[in-house]
């Protein structure tokens, strides 16, 4: 499955820790990234996606999510910190998503998330950015497998809060294949994570100091760990 595909249909949200100095953007202090992979400030893309809007509200912009990052949480956000497994669901067809492995995904309380992906033998790891506006849960995809996901395929994407809970919450999404039928994402407490690629993220030390503008060229090193 493309990467796009997958961030459109997975709530990638934030986790524990102590709270950073509030990023200001790429324009604010940050470490540069590459010519051709810079993170630019820009007005939200995607306008005309069914998941990337609530109704007529207008979806944060790409610079807003960054800013956002080491501010303090509100109250629905603080929910959902932690380590999570994510499974999706559809509303219609109950063995829609059967074959689908669950994803782990850990929620960072500077509004870093970083998810695992598993498409048979293919994994992809990305690490975005989160809020929650009112009902809504906003997300964006930044870094893929240690490289910045280009400006022109980032998107602010939104889903739809059905419940929150600390041990298990639900979140809303339009069906990739059919907009017209929702999708269920749920996210289910969990101690540690089994995955090579996520174990690093059982340190809660790596979890508080994670730098997204980091990570992608190896600035931000992780605990090397045995598969």
């Amino acid at each position: 499955m493309k990467i796009r595909n997958l961030i459109l249909v997975s709530l990638l949200v934030t986790g524990c820790g102590r709270q950073p100095v509030a990023h200001t953007g790429d324009d604010g202090g940050s470490p540069d990234i590459p010519a051709n992979q810079k993170m630019e400030r820009e007005a939200p893309a995607g306008g005309d996606d069914e998941n990337t809007a609530a109704g007529n509200q207008q979806p944060p912009a790409v610079d807003e999510l960054i800013a956002a990052m080491g501010n303090p949480l509100n109250e629905k956000e603080e929910m959902i910190v932690g380590k999570y497994l994510e499974r999706l669901t559809s509303t219609t067809d109950p063995g829609l998503y059967a074959d689908d492995a669950p994803r782990e995904t850990i929620n960072r309380g500077n509004r870093t998330y970083s998810i695992l992906y598993e498409d048979g033998d293919e994994k992809t790891l990305v690490h975005g950015i989160w809020m929650i506006q009112g009902n809504d849960y906003y997300y964006m995809g930044m870094i893929a497998n240690g490289v910045p996901i280009p400006k022109e395929e980032r998107e602010v994407y939104h889903a739809a809060v059905v419940t929150l809970d600390k041990e298990k919450s639900v979140f809303s999404v339009p069906s990739p294949d059919d907009p017209s039928k929702k999708d269920h994402i749920t996210l289910e407490s969990i101690e540690k994570f089994k995955a090579a690629q996520m174990q690093a993220f059982n340190e809660e030390a790596v979890n508080e100091d994670f730098n997204i503008f980091e990570i992608h060229k190896g600035g931000f090193p992780l605990p090397k760990v045995t598969p």
